[in-house]
């Protein structure tokens, strides 16, 4: 076997090594094991920003009753200071 010889079959192997190389890069998503987890974590990121704007809305209806009833406790015990003449 001559020098050109073994080059060439050199050549030969890094271009199957290369090719197989190349090959698993382009299936490297499908062989994955978490690849179900993340595509399933895609699909609930809508589902839980809409989550996360109903919290929110509660939180604020929370705090606006909460107002609410602060005055409205505030004014009974107003009349009721009035009422029974407590100073």
């Amino acid at each position: 076997m001559t020098t050109l010889d073994a080059l060439e079959n050199k050549i030969d192997d890094l271009t199957k090594t290369v090719a197989h190389i190349e090959t698993l890069v382009s299936t490297e998503a499908e062989r994955c094991p978490y690849r179900e987890d993340v595509a399933q974590v895609a699909r609930n990121e809508e589902s839980i920003k809409g989550l996360t704007k109903d919290v929110n809305s509660v939180q604020i209806k929370y705090a606006s009753l909460g107002a609410m009833w602060g005055a409205i406790g505030g004014a009974l015990t107003g009349l009721a200071s009035k009422f029974f003449n407590i100073t």
